[in-house]
């Protein structure tokens, strides 16, 4: 995380790196009949990504940038 100020803005930022290993993890799965689908056990599951974040904000203006994969 970070944080830089101007004398009428800031500029903010996040960075993240998260994985997470599970069991016996339950999945949507689409049924064979159309507009129907059910939950199902699966046995393990592992994510892994990154989320980042960026803002400008001003004394009226604020923008936001996130991202995650």
């Amino acid at each position: 995380r970070g944080r830089h100020r101007w004398p009428h803005a800031a500029l903010e930022w996040k960075l993240a790196f998260f994985t997470t290993a599970t069991r016996n993890d339950i999945t949507f799965v689409a049924s064979e009949i159309q507009g129907r689908a059910y939950f199902r056990n699966i046995g393990r599951t592992r994510r892994a990504g990154i989320e980042a974040e960026v803002t400008l904000a001003t004394r009226s203006v604020r923008a936001s940038l996130d991202y995650a994969w």
